[in-house]
C-alpha cells in the first residue's frame, strides 16, 4: 500500500493528524515526499491555522498552542509525541520532511536537515520566530508573505561537499528566506538570524 493511501485508512496516522489539529488548532493535510537522498519515508504536512503570525506566536508563549510549555523538560512534547506513537503504528522510519504553517499573514515553510529536525527543534525554531520579529517584519512594517526556514547562503558552502551532506552542521538559526510584495526580485532575501538584518547575497533553498 502506497503512503498517500496510507494517510486516509490507518488509524495510527489518522490519530496522528488528530492529535495534531487538536495542538495546533488547525486543519492537517498530509502528503508523501520523495527524496532519493535519505532511507526514510518522509511525511510532508500543512497546518492551516486560522490566526496571523502576531496572534500564533502570543498563543504559542501563553501555552495555549502547540503544548510546548510543560513541567517536565525531559518530556516529549505533544508533536514529538504524535510522531513517536506514529512510527509505533506504522514503520519506525518515518519522518517529517517538511513542515508548512498556512497563516492569515504568511507561509512558514520548515524543511529537513536530518533524522528528527522538524520535530526536536520546531519550538526553538517557533521562539526564533517570536524573537527576531520586529528585525525580520522591517520593524513591524511589513510582513513576509513567505518564511523558509532555512536557506544557506553561498559563501558559506563548502566547496565540493554535497549540500545534503551539511545540513546538519549548517543548522535552522542562521539564515531564512523571506519573500516580501514590495521586493522587485523573485527572489527571496536573506535574513541573518546572527546580524538580526535583512542582507544581501545568493543562497541555496534546502532542497537544492
Amino acid at each position: 500500500m502506497k503512503l498517500q493511501e496510507e494517510l486516509e485508512n490507518l488509524s495510527p496516522i489518522k490519530s496522528f493528524r488528530q492529535n495534531l489539529e487538536k495542538n495546533f488548532f488547525g486543519r492537517i493535510h498530509m502528503r508523501e515526499l520523495e527524496d532519493d537522498l535519505v532511507r526514510e519515508r518522509l511525511l510532508a504536512l500543512d497546518v492551516e491555522c486560522p490566526f496571523a503570525l502576531t496572534d500564533l506566536l502570543f498563543q504559542l508563549n501563553t501555552g495555549n498552542w502547540g503544548g510546548f510549555k510543560q513541567t517536565d523538560k525531559s518530556a516529549l512534547n505533544p508533536f514529538q509525541k504524535a510522531l513517536f506513537d506514529l512510527r509505533s503504528g506504522t514503520e519506525p522510519d518515518l519522518d517529517i520532511g517538511e513542515l508548512t504553517f498556512i497563516l492569515n499573514d504568511t507561509t512558514i515553510i520548515i524543511s529537513r536537515i536530518d533524522h528528527n529536525s522538524i520535530s526536536d527543534q520546531l519550538h526553538e525554531i517557533l521562539n526564533a520566530l517570536a524573537d527576531h520579529l520586529l528585525h525580520f517584519s522591517r520593524g513591524l512594517s511589513e510582513w513576509p508573505f513567505e518564511i523558509f526556514v532555512p536557506i544557506f547562503e553561498e559563501r558559506h558552502i563548502e566547496a565540493g561537499v554535497p549540500l545534503f551532506n551539511q545540513r546538519k552542521h549548517l543548522g535552522y538559526l542562521k539564515f531564512w528566506g523571506l519573500y516580501f510584495d514590495s521586493d522587485e526580485q523573485t527572489d527571496p532575501v536573506i535574513y541573518d538570524l546572527e546580524e538580526r538584518s535583512i542582507v544581501e547575497g545568493d543562497f541555496y533553498l534546502l532542497n537544492a
